[in-house]
């Protein structure tokens, strides 16, 4: 009389045995989220599925976005976890790329970043600043030519003549009877110069900012400009006798 009975591993009632696949039971041990594979008979490997990690009797999910992984998004990207093992990069606000790849926007490459034809833009990390240029006012997104001329305070003096030449610029002349650079400007005083263009034996009255009027001195005559010394006794003989001489002893005198 005989008995048979399997091996270990072996499974049947000992005339007939096979391998015992242990991948059939309990998944063979192996975590839900793993890969049972027979390696011989009783005896199996776990390996865990893709989007998770472990030893395989034990998985867990894997999560690109975590610090630990960090994914593959770019430093100005957000990483959206999507699944095991998956996950989307999109690039933040003020960025533009494809996540992996994020580029600062440069707001002012389209329309001049709103920005006045008149204005200097200038891209931020929220967006576009607009400043008038030199020369202009406004808010940025409208400017306006400055006229210098009125201006407060004023470019020009008082008693100058103010020509607009360009935004934010414009030239000073004195007015007649001034004289300056224009922003500053003083009234001339013809009798200081030159006596004010009368001659020496007359005098010079100032009558305001670059006039005067000339008048000969006593025993002179002329228009002032001009005087020619009195002689009286080229009038009337002096009023002396006709039986007399006259002699010219001075100016108007005799």
């Amino acid at each position: 009389m005989r008995t048979c009975e399997c091996k270990a591993n072996y499974s049947g009632d000992g005339s007939v045995c096979r391998e015992v696949d242990s991948c059939e039971t309990s998944h063979g041990g192996c975590s839900p989220h793993a890969t049972c594979t027979k390696t011989g008979p009783g005896r199996n490997d776990c390996k865990c599925n893709q989007g998770f990690a472990g030893s395989g009797t034990s998985c867990s999910e894997v999560n690109p976005c975590s610090a630990a992984e960090s994914g593959d998004c770019a430093a100005a990207a957000t990483c959206n976890h999507t699944g095991p093992g998956q996950h989307t990069c999109s690039c933040n606000s003020h960025y533009e790329g494809d996540g992996r790849v994020c580029t600062m926007i440069d707001y002012c490459a389209t329309n001049h970043g709103g920005c006045s034809a008149h204005a200097n833009c200038s891209s931020g990390s929220s967006g576009a600043t607009c400043a008038c240029n030199d020369g202009y006012e406004g808010s940025g997104q409208a400017c306006a030519e400055v006229d210098a001329c009125v201006q407060v305070p004023a470019v020009c003096s008082g008693e100058a003549t103010c020509t607009r030449t360009g935004p934010g610029s414009a030239a000073c002349v004195c007015n007649a009877g001034f004289s300056g650079n224009g922003a500053v400007c003083e009234a001339v005083d013809n009798c200081a110069v030159n006596n004010g263009g009368c001659a020496s034996r007359a005098n010079c009255t100032r009558l305001g900012p670059g006039r005067s009027s000339c008048s000969c001195h006593a025993g002179f005559t002329g228009t002032g400009e001009t005087c020619t010394e009195i002689n009286p006794c080229e009038h009337s003989h002096g009023q002396c006798s006709p039986h007399a001489t006259c002699s010219h002893t001075g100016p108007n005198a005799r």
